[in-house]
């Protein structure tokens, strides 16, 4: 299961559930912290809120959670806007997340054209009719509500 990284308000309950929701958990956080060239215990404060990872830290934990360029965008801004040492500029971060929210609101924004189904997917997607039931009926729908004006 892939997280939702606009669903967050907190970038520490992100990290959290991410370790949490990975099936082997042995050893991943000393793995996140070298990968963030980051002492075991400095990750250990920041997940038990008594400190922050700095943006260096924060972009290194993009590349481990294998963020795509979005999401790497929404997780830093997380980074930032807690990070933010006056209310004005919490209120700038927050405002520029509430705006990467908006946009991952829109399906096209957060897949890609090229993604490709795994070789799994594509025998679970052929295995059954309603599958490719299910696709043409979408098509159809949505090729209809083009010549719809409203």
């Amino acid at each position: 299961m892939k997280l939702e990284i606009s669903s967050y308000d907190s970038y520490k309950s992100y990290l959290i559930d991410w370790l949490n929701s990975q099936p082997k958990k042995r050893g991943l956080k000393l793995k996140l912290a070298a990968a963030m060239t980051s002492p075991p215990s400095h990750l250990s404060q920041v997940m038990r809120g008594t400190s922050h990872l700095t943006l260096e830290q924060a972009e290194a934990a993009n590349r481990f959670f294998g963020h795509n360029r979005e999401e790497s965008h929404g997780f830093l801004l997380l980074v930032q806007m807690e990070r933010a040492g006056t209310p004005t500029l919490r209120r700038y971060f927050r405002a520029q997340l509430e705006d990467f929210r908006k946009s991952r609101l829109i399906l096209k924004n957060r897949i890609s054209e090229e993604s490709k189904l795994s070789l799994e997917d594509q025998t679970l997607f052929f295995s059954q009719w309603y599958y490719s039931a299910i696709l043409v009926s979408i098509s159809l729908v949505h090729a209809s509500a083009r010549f719809w004006i409203f």
